[in-house]
């Protein structure tokens, strides 16, 4: 599996501390035998029977974090681009956006996003 299919490891953990949990097909557990973490599906992990204790955190791909993400915020269109390496995700014209994220991970740049969104939504 391509890693760059779900956030990092450090950007789900920022959506598990914004509050924000999704249920995904992959997830990110501690290894039992050499205390890394690893990413696996669901049923990977049961297959192995690895404790519920060495879960972290859920691993969120592009898609089920753009399916959480608003059309606009005020009225402002959802925007999203590679350059290069770097990966932009934003609300506003790619020219001059009202918040953007950049990150050599899409996935990672539509987490951060989604935690602003979710920070304005709050107020």
């Amino acid at each position: 599996m391509n890693i760059l299919n779900c956030c990092s490891l450090e950007a789900a953990n920022r959506l598990v501390e914004a509050g924000i949990v999704l249920k995904t097909n992959y997830c990110f557990y501690r290894s039992p035998v050499d205390d890394n973490s690893y990413l696996m599906t669901h049923m990977e992990w049961k297959s192995l029977g690895i404790n519920q204790d060495y879960y972290i955190a859920p691993a969120p791909s592009m898609t089920e974090l753009w399916l959480k993400l608003p059309d606009n915020v005020d009225g402002n269109y959802i925007d999203f681009m590679k350059s290069g390496y770097n990966n932009f995700a934003g609300y506003g014209a790619s020219w001059n956006p009202v918040v953007s994220y950049k990150n050599t991970n899409p996935c990672d740049c539509l987490a951060d996003l989604l935690i602003w969104v979710k920070k304005i939504e709050e107020g």
